[in-house]
């Protein structure tokens, strides 16, 4: 049976990768809602209160790109994972990056994150959307 995916949160600075992931969600997900956030500040601020509030507006997917300005991928990673600690709820979210980083120890690295599910290459794919909703 297939899980049922209600909200995806993107987290990339980049307004054309967050269009065209939208869409293609949308394509194989009518239903789901996509959340944005341009920069690790802003997707952390969004996990608290979504935490804080209701549970059911946490994602179960987060798309998160590498380099962006504020706070990176890195710096999410590190901060999202001592927010998981704290709150087992967070911990159930998949984590996969997106990114357009051709360095091979970027992706080595990405999977040192207990979170991190896979990394893949931008743009998102018709592949790469059902692996992750698979």
């Amino acid at each position: 049976m297939t899980p049922e995916y209600q909200r995806i949160l993107l987290v990339d600075d980049d307004d054309v990768t967050n269009f065209l992931s939208r869409e293609i969600f949308r394509h194989y997900h009518p239903d789901v809602c996509i959340d944005i956030a341009l920069n690790g500040k802003e997707a952390i601020e969004l996990l608290i209160r979504a935490s804080e509030e209701e549970e059911a507006s946490l994602p179960q997917i987060i798309l998160l790109d590498i380099n962006m300005p504020v706070m990176d991928g890195w710096d999410f990673l590190d901060h999202f994972k001592v927010m998981a600690e704290s709150r087992p709820n967070l911990g159930e979210i998949r984590v996969f990056i997106l990114t357009s980083s051709v360095y091979p120890e970027d992706i080595k690295r990405a999977m040192t994150y207990p979170l991190v599910q896979k990394a893949y290459s931008k743009p998102l794919n018709d592949q790469q959307i059902k692996e992750m909703m698979g």
